[in-house]
């Protein structure tokens, strides 16, 4: 067997396009619907339950899609037909949230957002099974760092653009996304022929034999799938109410500062871009669990602290936000490949459906708790809450085993 000496870093970059348009879209959705829904004065109770929304899709449709497309031929491949469906399908309807959102409309806002959610989930797990099935596992972590890159780079435009239109013309980020995501997608179309690349691979590269997983593996399996649950539960809390938290806590509901903490999530976006990459490399010295321990204490210290800071400190966010982007990407260059190196043969999508199952599961239920304590107690438990959680989760972590035969399969 001869696998490629070298990762194909211009090849890679080119399929993190679709992952660039998913990253895009979630975080204006995930950052100015709920300033939508606390205009309409929805509490943070049902804030939590209608942004939990996109997860309950999800774990009904990932797996779905990510089984079927291990399935699929066609002449595109078998996850591309997925991705183009998807894509162009919510970036044709993405800016109606907008349109409904600013006229207060709360009916045609939640059919949009619906539809959002659905046509999303298409493609979803199909685009992130693409890296696996076009990357030989040796080089899975590098190329799950410039995946990951290119979904920070997506998470950039749609911060810059929040932080710059956000407040007075709202209707421009979600515009922009939409475009984006459709110039990012025929760059994908263009540049990554699927089937060809993928049948270049499998000469390449040994395939497996499918055989079930033997006890030792599946229960260390459910330790990872556990501390993804709960990192993705500690972390998506933030991430739902960031903007809502800052607007209330730092500036009192100051309408020319509704979207200054957008600050804070770009500079944490920006931060795990350029910690991508060292992520993956850390990983080949030191293994992928130890790499991902690391990556949530220095998340656990940052929200740490955040907990006790109740004054707008912009120098002091920066800090705290960059310390925990680079632990985000610690951990997501390295959780996904963990998962989906137990997959043999051409079942990538269903392992990849098993890693989304957890994390939107636990996205799906974080913010309608962390929504309802902020109700009871106030929205300054927020931090104290994901702390929490993100201790759970290196608990599993701590646990559990790397996965991998050897570090030097790490490279």
């Amino acid at each position: 067997m001869q696998t490629e000496s070298k990762l194909n870093y211009k090849r890679t970059f080119f399929i993190g396009c679709a992952f660039f348009t998913i990253m895009l879209l979630w975080q204006v959705y995930n950052y100015m619907c709920p300033l939508f829904l606390e205009e309409m004065g929805i509490n943070d109770t049902y804030k939590g339950l209608i942004m939990a929304g996109d997860n309950i899709f999800a774990l009904i449709m990932l797996p779905v899609f990510g089984s079927l497309s291990d399935k699929t031929k066609t002449k595109l491949g078998k996850r591309m037909p997925y991705i183009v469906v998807g894509t162009i399908l919510a970036a044709v309807t993405f800016p109606f949230v907008a349109a409904f959102g600013i006229k207060q409309n709360v009916i045609g806002l939640l059919i949009t957002m619906g539809l959002i959610l659905f046509f999303m989930n298409i493609y979803r797990a199909p685009a992130v099974a693409l890296m696996p099935d076009l990357t030989p596992k040796v080089h899975r972590s590098k190329a799950n760092g410039i995946i990951n890159l290119m979904g920070g780079i997506g998470g950039i435009f749609a911060y810059g653009a929040a932080l710059l239109f956000g407040s007075k013309y709202p209707f421009v980020p979600f515009l922009v996304t939409s475009i984006l995501m459709i110039v990012a997608l025929i760059i994908l179309l263009l540049t990554v022929k699927e089937a060809k690349i993928l049948a270049e691979v499998e000469n390449d590269e040994e395939v497996v034999n499918l055989k079930p997983l033997d006890k030792h593996q599946k229960i260390n399996l459910i330790f990872i799938l556990c501390a993804v649950f709960f990192w993705f539960f500690a972390v998506n809390a933030v991430e739902t109410f960031w903007g809502t938290y800052s607007w209330d806590i730092f500036f009192d509901n100051d309408p020319s500062n509704k979207t200054t903490g957008a600050i804070a999530l770009l500079i944490f976006t920006v931060a795990s871009i350029f910690s991508y990459l060292p992520g993956g490399i850390i990983a080949t010295k030191i293994g992928r669990r130890n790499t991902i321990i690391i990556g949530i204490v220095c998340i656990c210290t940052a929200f740490l602290i955040a907990s006790f800071l109740t004054n707008w400190n912009l120098v002091g966010f920066i800090a705290l936000f960059i310390l925990a982007g680079f632990g985000w990407a610690a951990i997501n260059v390295n959780s996904y490949p963990m998962v989906v190196e137990y997959a043999s043969g051409y079942n990538g999508g269903k392992f990849t459906g098993f890693y989304y199952t957890a994390s939107q599961m636990a996205q799906t239920i974080t913010p309608f708790i962390i929504g309802g304590i902020m109700d009871l107690i106030g929205r300054r438990w927020m931090f104290p809450y994901a702390t929490l959680f993100l201790l759970v989760s290196l608990v599993f972590m701590l646990i559990s085993k790397d996965n991998s035969k050897s570090k030097k399969t790490l490279n």
